[in-house]
């Protein structure tokens, strides 16, 4: 290995980040908050929902599980309930993206801009708080996108690594001349520019990784990870975290929540894949949760009311999940707003109440300690921190 020049220094892996870790978990196409916590204690969910209601906790096999006697889990997410009854889980609803916008692609990117119905930041909120986070890891891995794809809340400043398989994570040459390739290909960035200086970088972080022998990965605690390509993404991200190598914030993506038909059906699918791979994720990271938290969000909820077509139309409010020890967890967090007809918002949508920015400042601040709340949120100020931490 070539050695880097010394204003380059990459975090060691006997070093983990001294800096809390964020896993930021979206979940595109706006999954229905409204049916993963179910509000079984308002009437008017009922009354507009239909048969598409998840039924109230005790009526039903395929009844919610209640939480607090007002809000109750999905069963096909109870995966989640050893974490909620340890106090790891908190929920927020009534939360979301203050803008009108029923568009995806507008929602996701004001959501990762971290500034609603502004399209000129380029940047997303989790680099800017990487960027103005007091940090003296130049490590690549400090933002890693898993599934090879970087997010938008990502961009910024710092560099960030794109994995879609950690244990293939490298240059792969056909043929035996492949690591001569390799070496001529290293010898290419032996400068003192930016570009030679990122070059150095890149073949330092394969080291790094290769060092650290992902492919040999055993869950810990007993965990167990579904069979599936989220599940092989945290588990990827537990493999990254454990291995010491910088990461401070980690982005995943779920697909597949745009439930306009047949919602009962597609997301018995979903729930279960995602709620037992955060949970196979908190088992196997332990302790190291006391430092790790995981955020799960999308860009908007859904319409109260379900459609014609066994589904549910683009809507405002949502609920965002939060896992973490240091959480002040077994608890909804919700100034509900209510549903019925007069208290819907827009065309039949559930009111947001909490800015998700409020919800996201206090993770930055109190979790993550980076106090720099106007940096990472530009032109937002908190009216005041939930008491999630």
């Amino acid at each position: 290995m070539l050695a880097l020049p010394a204003s380059i220094k990459l975090a060691s892996a006997a070093e983990p980040s001294a800096n809390g870790v964020l896993v930021c978990v979206f979940l595109r196409g706006a999954a229905d908050g409204l049916h993963m916590t179910v509000p079984h204690g308002d009437k008017d969910y009922y009354a507009q929902r239909g048969e598409l209601a998840v039924p109230r906790p005790g009526s039903d096999p395929e009844a919610a599980i209640d939480l607090d006697g007002f809000f109750g889990l999905n069963p096909a997410m109870s995966a989640l309930l050893p974490v909620w009854e340890s106090g790891d889980l908190a929920i927020v609803h009534a939360t979301g993206l203050t803008s009108d916008s029923h568009s995806h692609f507008d929602a996701q990117n004001y959501m990762e801009s971290g500034k609603p119905d502004d399209k000129s930041l380029t940047n997303g909120w989790v680099g800017r708080h990487l960027s103005s986070n007091n940090s003296a890891s130049d490590s690549p891995f400090r933002g890693i996108a898993i599934g090879g794809k970087i997010q938008k809340s990502l961009r910024g400043e710092n560099s960030v690594s794109a994995i879609k398989d950690v244990s293939n994570y490298g240059i792969h040459v056909r043929g035996r001349n492949g690591d001569a390739f390799a070496a001529s290909l290293q010898a290419l960035y032996l400068g003192d520019q930016w570009l030679d200086n990122q070059g150095q970088l890149a073949f330092d972080s394969i080291d790094q990784l290769e060092a650290a022998n992902p492919a040999q990965y055993s869950a810990e605690n007993g965990a167990s990870y579904p069979d599936s390509p989220f599940g092989a993404n945290m588990l990827q991200a537990a493999q990254l975290i454990k291995a010491g190598v910088g990461a401070e914030a980690l982005c995943l993506d779920l697909g597949g929540w745009d439930t306009h038909a047949d919602q009962a059906n597609r997301l018995a699918e979903l729930l279960p894949d995602l709620s037992a791979s955060l949970a196979a994720f908190w088992q196997d990271l332990g302790e190291r949760m006391n430092s790790v938290t995981i955020v799960v969000m999308s860009e908007f909820g859904r319409r109260v009311a379900a459609n014609g077509s066994g589904g549910t139309d683009h809507g405002h409010g949502n609920a965002l999940y939060v896992i973490g020890k240091g959480i002040n967890g077994g608890q909804v967090f919700a100034d509900w707003p209510g549903l019925s007809e007069s208290q819907l918002s827009g065309p039949g949508d559930l009111a947001i109440t909490t800015d998700y920015r409020t919800v996201l400042a206090e993770i930055v601040d109190k979790r993550l300690g980076n106090p720099a709340i106007d940096q990472v949120f530009p032109d937002f100020t908190p009216p005041g921190y939930i008491g999630l931490v």
